[in-house]
């Protein structure tokens, strides 16, 4: 289930990472899948491509170095993308067609 779920968030994000734009080419490493709302505490939520985003490593390190690994939301994910790179997170989903 797992793969599948990241196959089809990346998929979903076309290979691109939400917040820097930068696109993966041929499976190449250094990007990551992450739960906007956190596998831990929303079980319900764990397998749902919406809940998933494609980020690079290095962006997904910095978002859970702020925000700590587990007990996360969505809303902590609209804070850091707005004060760490001034993307408002609303607009970016509308933009990239991933709503």
């Amino acid at each position: 289930e797992d793969y599948c779920w990241k196959n089809s968030v990346r998929k979903r994000c076309n290979s691109t990472c939400v917040v820097s734009l930068e696109k993966q080419k041929n499976h190449q490493k250094g990007f990551a899948c992450h739960h906007l709302n956190s596998y831990d505490i929303h079980v319900h939520q764990r397998y749902c491509v919406e809940n998933g985003v494609f980020l690079t490593k290095k962006i997904h390190k910095q978002f859970h170095d702020m925000y700590g690994y587990g007990k996360n939301t969505e809303s902590q994910f609209v804070d850091f993308c707005w004060c760490v790179f001034h993307i408002d997170w609303f607009e970016r989903k509308r933009e990239l067609n991933i709503e």
